[in-house]
């Protein structure tokens, strides 16, 4: 039986903001786009007309959640996982409506291999949303830490997050698409014995920042997703400044 995740529910439920919300940036939003219900999206046979989303790390964890909310929503969901196994398992889970790639997003080749899978499924249509979701944690003390840790880490959380949004940039640009970053409150403020994830999330936020100033003039969306774990619960926070 798969681990669950309940402390998930609250952000999770808050993906409906960013990504439904699309009339703040001047274009129709999904709803209106692809003529699905207000409350709950309907597959079609073909799903051809259904919107798009594409999430790394969507094997387990939050991408996992995210997965099931967007593929219970009517969504074309795509994904990495790190094993058939999680592949079987979402794909066993929600009828075949979310179709898992085994990907390293570390592995250019790998990553260049999905992008070019999802893309020819979706066709001339695009992709309509990138979850870059994926991401480790290697805590400890920073002077006992291995360097090869630390840098897979920031292989992962940062140049695993640029290649795949680069990669999707041409089909994003098809539909006129949203980026979703998922962040972490280390992000903003570093916390002892968790230097790497402190410093690579604050990079992706960085990263964030200059995306969205560089894909403006295309009318892209980049929203940074900040994830918040306190004791026993995941706090979301959205910020109207993320919107373009």
């Amino acid at each position: 039986m798969h681990r669950t995740y309940p402390h998930f529910s609250d952000f999770v439920n808050k993906i409906d903001d960013p990504l439904d919300d699309r009339l703040k940036v001047d274009k129709t939003s999904i709803r209106e786009t692809s003529g699905l219900s207000e409350e709950r999206y309907e597959m079609t046979d073909s799903g051809a007309s259904n919107p798009s989303v594409a999430i790394t790390g969507a094997g387990s964890g939050l991408g996992r959640e995210l997965a099931l909310k967007l593929a219970d929503k009517g969504y074309r969901v795509f994904g990495t996982a790190l094993s058939p196994a999680e592949v079987d398992d979402l794909a066993t889970a929600t009828g075949g409506r979310v179709a898992l790639s085994v990907a390293d997003i570390t592995d250019e080749t790998a990553v260049a291999e999905w992008v070019d899978s999802v893309t020819n499924q979706l066709g001339a249509r695009g992709l309509d949303v990138l979850i870059s979701n994926a991401g480790i944690l290697t805590p400890g003390p920073l002077e006992v830490l291995s360097l090869a840790a630390i840098k897979r880490e920031y292989e992962v959380n940062v140049f695993g997050a640029l290649a795949v949004i680069n990669a999707f940039l041409p089909s994003l640009r098809t539909s006129g698409g949203r980026i979703v970053a998922i962040g972490a409150m280390t992000g903003r403020f570093p916390l002892p014995f968790n230097g790497p994830s402190s410093s690579t999330k604050a990079a992706l936020e960085a990263l964030a920042d200059v995306y969205r100033a560089e894909l403006k003039a295309e009318m892209y969306t980049l929203v940074l997703m900040i994830a918040e774990f306190g004791v026993c619960f995941l706090k979301f926070r959205f910020q109207e400044s993320y919107y373009f």
